[in-house]
């Protein structure tokens, strides 16, 4: 049965989701960047959706944000990681 995806991040830029992206993968955790697209629809459309997000099973929502914030002197701002997943938003 496959699982859902929850937010695990969002980042204000692409780039960003990808490095986290990166620290993920490297740690064995499976992920997707959701919504990379949206800064070509403008940077209010794409504040209002949330920012760009990193997308990981449920199963994996705690030790994906382990993860990130173990990696977050790495490679970029992390006072502009957002790690409230989109379900406590609602």
């Amino acid at each position: 049965m496959d699982e859902k995806l929850v937010t695990a991040a969002q980042f204000d830029t692409p780039e960003n989701a990808h490095l986290a992206k990166i620290d993920l993968e490297n740690a064995g955790i499976p992920c997707f960047v959701g919504d990379e697209n949206m800064p070509i629809a403008g940077l209010y459309y794409t504040l209002s959706a949330g920012g760009i997000k990193i997308l990981v099973r449920k199963s994996d929502l705690e030790r994906a944000r382990e993860v990130l914030q173990e990696a977050q002197n790495s490679h970029f701002d992390w006072n502009q990681v957002d790690f409230t997943s989109f379900e406590e938003q609602q």
